[in-house]
């Protein structure tokens, strides 16, 4: 009995890190008064919604997200569809009847979070748009349901200078491949205030051998998003390769063998 609730006191916290993995990265309520870590979950589109830009990633603070259906929401309502996890995980044994106790085990609980998830995408401050106009499928690597990019501030002339910092998951298990086919298009929503002082911005997206970066475009950003948290230089001190302001490209991501091409569900607009 021993060893079931320690595996069930582990398997649970997991859980409960799993299912606010979108509440500890770029949430309102999770803002804290320095650099944040970067979170973007994403949707595909099955058309070319900016046919006469012919730029590759459409930054406009004027184009706001509508009907944002992201990947973490699509997620969670997966999650609500599939009915118990721990029936179709451990049937009848006594561990089920144990998590059988927790609140994630339950429909209601997934389509919460979707709600939740739903109403603030939609609520972001500008939706940035990736536009695939070529002949090639475009590869992206993904990390737990999210585009890996992060945010960057040109403060008056200075450099530009990361307001965002992305964490390389140390579970193989949480990358993936994301096609983006011929005239189809990405939405991701981007917060882009922050107090303080006007300032240049523009999004770094790693993709499949390069960084792509963004047009540049105007946002607010007070000082102490410049400032990493503590927690974070720890972090950097023991594992140099854990955090990551996509400085170079981590060709690990994309081409580790055991990672798959995804399929993605595409979704019309």
């Amino acid at each position: 009995m021993k060893h079931l609730t320690i595996f069930v006191i582990i398997l649970g916290a997991g859980l409960n890190l799993f299912s606010q993995l979108d509440f500890y990265c770029n949430r309102d309520y999770s803002q804290i008064d320095s650099m944040n870590r970067a979170w973007y979950p994403y949707q595909i589109v099955d058309t070319i919604l900016f046919p006469d830009n012919p730029n590759f990633i459409i930054t406009d603070p004027i184009n706001k997200p509508i009907n944002f259906i992201s990947s973490e929401e699509s997620t969670y309502r997966s999650l609500a569809s599939k009915g118990s996890w721990v029936d179709n995980f451990f049937g009848n044994s006594e561990v089920a009847k144990e998590l059988k106790k927790l609140p994630s085990n339950n429909d209601y609980y997934w389509d919460s979070l979707a709600d939740l998830e739903h109403k603030y995408s939609n609520e972001m401050d500008m939706a940035l748009w990736i536009q695939n106009l070529s002949n090639d499928t475009l590869i992206f690597p993904i990390q737990d349901g999210s585009l890996i990019g992060i945010l960057e501030s040109q403060p008056k002339i200075s450099n530009w200078v990361p307001i965002e910092y992305w964490w390389l998951s140390w579970c193989g298990n949480s990358f993936g491949l994301l096609n983006l086919l011929p005239n189809y298009s990405i939405q991701i929503g981007v917060n882009i205030h922050f107090g303080g002082n006007p300032s240049r911005m523009r999004l770094k997206i790693h993709g499949a051998d390069t960084i792509y970066l963004s047009n540049e475009f105007w946002g607010s950003v007070s000082d102490v998003k410049y400032v990493i948290p503590t927690s974070v230089l720890l972090d950097m001190k023991d594992d140099p390769d854990r955090i990551s302001f996509l400085d170079t490209v981590h060709h690990w991501i994309t081409e580790d063998p055991e990672i798959i091409i995804e399929d993605i569900e595409y979704l019309n607009d």
